[in-house]
């Protein structure tokens, strides 16, 4: 089987050019397949290659592809669809006509539109705040809308395979409004603040709640006021401290039975597209990943991504060190070192005109890291 070689891309991305330039320029590069945004966040993105513009903001979450309403029934959330949808369907056709593979790239539980219109759909912390850009995965009303995104995207022909990201509890620190604290937050508080308590979790956790939820309270009290007193503690240490070795246990175990059980309900729906899940390394996870252990992810998906955005390499090899080597996987792991732009080491005429870098530029303190990557997978 002949190595995937793609890129992430978004329709923006299409605004200005002709499909079959697009399409002969990524072939050109050496690149197969194309992973194409067909959901997507709210965000500022620099676009230094693009025909048009340096700078798109996007206000909100949005869709770019022509949705099936009758997927979705008469729920609170419902997808929106972009204006630059209608640059979708030409790329495609010529992706096809050009032998270029595309998968559907579909962010799910980071959604700042519908969070914003359906604010109990949202992840609630331990004082009963909502976060709006994070739609909370055991919500009834958020499994049903992520499993009919999911199978609607899946309906397009020209749809090889779903990259999953955002099928997760999303965090404090992975926000869309921009930020102001009166005090610095540690790794510590910002877990506990990414906590959900709202009524789905909370039914889920059952007896163990009123513990966890006073636990969890008076551990972000005290830093709030004394932070100045108290050091960086790591969260492997500290969690199990300020909750309880036991109601961490159940906490974990009772969000990754949320995503277990969700993955299922997409599997089911998308039957027999491939799904690719971006998967987080630790179980402490919160954000765009999904953090599931391995032994929970065959039959459910076909593929996973393990990414690094802005990392260190002795962070990538700290997580990297939490995945099985490759003769213990079920599943396939494929490795990506990319960056939101292009790194100075790369030449001009090598980052293509995405947001995106276009061929895969590994600066030179990585490149040591990847040859072992490689060895890995």
């Amino acid at each position: 089987m002949a190595m995937m070689r793609s890129i992430w891309m978004h329709p923006w991305d299409l605004e200005g050019a002709r499909p079959r330039e697009i399409v002969a320029e990524l072939l050109d590069c050496g690149l197969n397949t194309c992973n194409l945004a067909l959901a997507y966040h709210g965000g500022r993105m620099m676009l230094p290659h693009h025909s048009r513009r340096r700078v798109y903001e996007q206000d909100q979450s949005l869709v770019y592809y022509a949705v099936d309403r009758r997927r979705y029934g008469r729920g609170p959330l419902q997808p929106h669809v972009a204006a630059e949808a209608s640059l979708v369907p030409p790329f495609l056709e010529a992706c096809v006509a050009a032998g270029l593979a595309v998968n559907a790239w579909i962010v799910l539980c980071h959604n700042d539109r519908l969070g914003v219109s359906a604010p109990d759909c949202c992840i609630q912390n331990v004082f009963g705040d909502r976060y709006t850009h994070a739609l909370c995965p055991a919500n009834p009303h958020v499994r049903a809308y992520v499993t009919a995104l999911c199978q609607d995207v899946a309906a397009l022909p020209e749809v090889g395979r779903l990259d999953l990201e955002a099928l997760s509890f999303m965090g404090y620190e992975h926000a869309s409004l921009h930020d102001k604290r009166g005090v610095p937050l540690t790794r510590v508080v910002t877990w506990l603040l990414s906590i959900c308590f709202c009524p789905s979790c909370r039914d889920a956790l059952g007896s163990a709640t009123g513990d966890l939820e006073l636990r969890t309270r008076n551990a972000i009290e005290l830093h709030l006021h004394a932070w100045a007193e108290r050091d960086e503690v790591g969260l492997d240490t500290a969690l199990p401290e300020l909750l309880g070795l036991a109601e961490l246990a159940q906490l974990l175990q009772t969000r990754q039975q949320a995503l277990a059980t969700l993955l299922d309900e997409v599997r089911a729906a998308t039957r027999p597209k491939h799904l690719d899940l971006r998967l987080a390394a630790s179980p402490l996870a919160c954000g765009g990943k999904t953090a599931l252990p391995w032994d929970a992810l065959a039959g459910r998906v076909d593929s996973v991504t393990v990414s690094f955005f802005g990392q260190t390499p002795e962070r990538m090899r700290s997580e990297l060190g939490r995945l099985p080597s490759r003769a213990a996987c079920c599943l396939k792991k494929r490795w990506r070192i990319s960056s939101h732009s292009p790194e100075p080491s790369c030449k001009p005429s090598e980052a293509g005109r995405s947001s995106t870098d276009r061929r895969r530029c590994v600066p030179g303190e990585w490149r040591p890291l990847a040859a072992w990557i490689m060895l890995r997978s």
